[in-house]
Parts: C-alpha cells; structure tokens; sequence
C-alpha cells in the first residue's frame, strides 16, 4: 500500500483526534439539513391544523420524518502536507417549495392585549388544583382542560 494512501486511512480513523472535527462537522451538517426540512414539513400542515386545533397522527409525523431526510453527497478534500480537512457538500434542495404567505392573525396591538389576559391551564396544575381543593369550579376547570388536550391527542 503506497504511503500516503496509509497517511489517508490513518487520518480517517475516528479514533484520531485530527478526523473527529471533520466527522463533527459532516454530523452538524446533515443534522441542520434534517431539521430546516422538518421544519418546511411543519409549515406545510401547521395553517389547516392551527385553523382545526389538531395535532397530526403519528403517521403522518413518521411521514413527515421520512421526507425530510436530505439528500446529501460529501467531499473530503485533504491536503496531506498540511494536515487541512475540508468538507465540500452537494445536495439535492429537497426542500419543497412552500409559499409562506401565513398571515399571524395576533398581529393586532388589541389581539396581543387580548392574548396577555388569557388564562393559561396547564393540566398538571388542574389537577393539583383537585386535589388541594375538589370544588365544582376546579372540576369543571379539569374537565375542559382535559377535553382541549384530548383534542391533540397523538394516535
């Protein structure tokens, strides 16, 4: 084996503490892709289930996961005299093309003073409140908080 085809294959080894930042940088990249195209994924539903209140189906989440893995070819360019790693991507955009023309309808200077008055319930906290105190009015409380989030329950 000629000798720097050794010096490549020893540089390549992710025990050598020279090729981990190479490999960091090739996991940090494919990992941004993944995510910027979940992204895209949610932005396409998030307009019809915001406007329905529902949350997807596991399948449809597991879908979403599958179409946003990217489509990624990296280069190592190495320069063996002065030990420089180099990374150079290509990718396939597989990216879909969304307009995003989604309008925030909380936009509103009243809208935003609308939304800081609101209560929030978080359902642990409801029923902490049951249990502290069993009124009628905290049962009630319970039983719309309840209902509300079976709504986004995943199936």
């Amino acid at each position: 084996m000629g000798e720097h085809k050794k010096i490549l294959i020893s540089q390549m080894n992710l025990s050598n503490v020279e090729s981990r930042p190479v490999f960091h940088q090739i996991l940090n990249r494919y990992t941004s892709e993944l995510i910027i195209n979940y992204f895209h994924q949610w932005l396409a539903i998030a307009e019809e289930g915001a406007r329905l209140t529902v949350a997807p189906k596991w399948k449809q989440i597991n879908e979403m996961i599958g179409m946003s893995l990217p489509s990624i070819i990296f280069k190592l360019n190495i320069d063996l005299e002065n030990r420089i790693d180099t990374v150079k991507v290509y990718y396939e955009n597989n990216r879909s093309d969304l307009p995003i023309n989604l309008i925030c309808t909380n936009s509103s200077i009243n809208t935003k003073n609308e939304i800081q008055k609101m209560k929030s319930h978080i359902p642990s906290v409801v029923a902490m409140k049951i249990f502290d105190n069993p009124t009628q009015e905290n049962k009630l409380l319970r039983e719309y908080v309840d209902n509300y989030v079976n709504r986004f329950s995943f199936k």
